[in-house]
């Protein structure tokens, strides 16, 4: 559907569900993956993306009125864990694999890699800006 995203997580393959939603009758037009990530957090960051577009949201439903960018900068500063599997359409950069120390900031969009814990705690802040990211290691 033009100019509306489906946020939303699965526990399966995720090409075979948007061949589920494809297959689905009512749909006029078939779903294109725009972005994934596996993240040991699915339904924890699923919950904070639908809650930080809310006024962005068709109601009752998972679709969104929102750039994919948006979403994916969002969801990368969400997550704790970057798996190797992730795909992003909406890259602006050529695809870079994120590791599970990197974080996306929200703020100014900087790429942080091979973060150091600060302090007892191990959150990490961005070299850029110094907007804490989130919690490091496992």
């Amino acid at each position: 559907m033009p100019g509306l995203l489906k946020i939303g997580f699965t526990n399966r393959d995720v090409k075979e569900r948007v061949e589920e939603l494809n297959a689905a009758t009512g749909v006029p037009k078939p779903f294109e993956i725009e972005y994934y990530c596996l993240t040991r957090d699915v339904e924890q960051v699923e919950k904070e993306v639908h809650r930080h577009f809310i006024s962005n949201r068709v109601p009752g439903k998972e679709f969104f009125s929102v750039a994919p960018s948006d979403v994916v900068e969002l969801t990368d500063s969400l997550i704790k864990k970057v798996e190797f599997d992730r795909f992003c359409k909406t890259s602006a950069e050529p695809f870079t694999i994120m590791g599970p120390d990197d974080r996306l900031c929200i703020e100014c969009g900087t790429l942080n890699r091979d973060l150091i814990p600060v302090g007892l705690d191990r959150m990490r802040v961005c070299r850029k800006c110094g907007r804490l990211l989130g919690w490091g290691g496992t």
